[in-house]
């Protein structure tokens, strides 16, 4: 990882208590941080074992909508497929995670990033999930979300409450609080399950163990009763409506407004 954005994290991170959802968390391999990749990490491609992902941004402004990663694999058939996401990078940076989510038998990859922000909702985050199918093609969704856990810190909100073996994602939403109350709301806008390439909404999902899992690195961050400004009242958390969940994790642009992503798949 980048040198600023490690010591970024070990700053935000700095005593937080262990996750007592970790043993929610489903197991994952982390692999690389590629957002400096092309800047300031002189590396021109990084091998991800599943895929190579290059910097594509020869003379362009960093962190701007032109400024893309590209990554590369060969299916089973040994054609290539490419996937385009914007780069994070500077005092954020972008990392890659390794699991088998849906079960299928084949390893997927999960795509982090997270640029540094101050002041409330301050842990909004990207993840772009490429499952792999029984041909090796990668179905991408993207979603942009809340509780970024850390970097070279398993996302907390990717997590396996019922046992499955699949993974299950939660994603949040954190709007301010109407004055006076100078605080955050929080709510869950999704559980989705990771079944053969697709995440499926589980809207008879009990919120009790996914809502603790949501709000357990939350409240280190900010509940803390023992910090100087702690304010019981700052976070308040909103029943979940899961019959407004959509069918599809598949999320807007992320909060620059950049496209989610661009896939290039083999023709059959």
């Amino acid at each position: 990882m980048h040198f600023l954005a490690k010591l970024l994290s070990i700053v935000v991170l700095a005593g937080f208590p262990l996750l007592a959802t970790a043993q929610l968390q489903v197991p994952m391999e982390y692999v690389d941080e590629v957002g400096h990749v092309g800047w300031q990490d002189q590396r021109t491609s990084v091998d991800l074992g599943l895929a190579t992902v290059y910097h594509e941004c020869v003379e362009c402004e960093a962190n701007t909508a032109s400024d893309q990663l590209r990554f590369e694999g060969q299916n089973d058939a040994g054609k290539l497929w490419r996937l385009w996401i914007p780069r994070v990078g500077g005092f954020g940076g972008t990392e890659i995670w390794k699991a088998d989510f849906d079960k299928n038998g084949r390893r997927d990859l999960l795509i982090t990033s997270y640029f540094i922000q101050n002041g409330r909702c301050t842990d909004e985050f990207d993840m772009v999930f490429a499952l792999f199918d029984e041909k090796g093609h990668p179905a991408v969704s993207k979603i942009t979300t809340h509780g970024f856990s850390g970097f070279e810190v398993p996302p907390a909100v990717v997590v396996d409450v019922n046992g499955d073996g699949r993974a299950e994602v939660v994603t949040t939403i954190c709007t301010y609080s109407e004055p006076p109350r100078f605080g955050e709301n929080r709510q869950i806008t999704g559980i989705y399950e990771a079944r053969e390439g697709r995440w499926v909404p589980q809207r008879e999902a009990e919120e009790g163990p996914y809502l603790e899992a949501s709000q357990a690195l939350v409240k280190a961050r900010l509940m803390n009763p023992n910090a100087l400004y702690y304010d019981p009242e700052y976070l308040k958390w909103v029943p979940m409506e899961p019959d407004k969940w959509p069918e599809s994790l598949e999320g807007p642009a992320n909060a620059r407004g950049f496209v989610p992503y661009r896939l290039d798949l083999p023709p059959e």
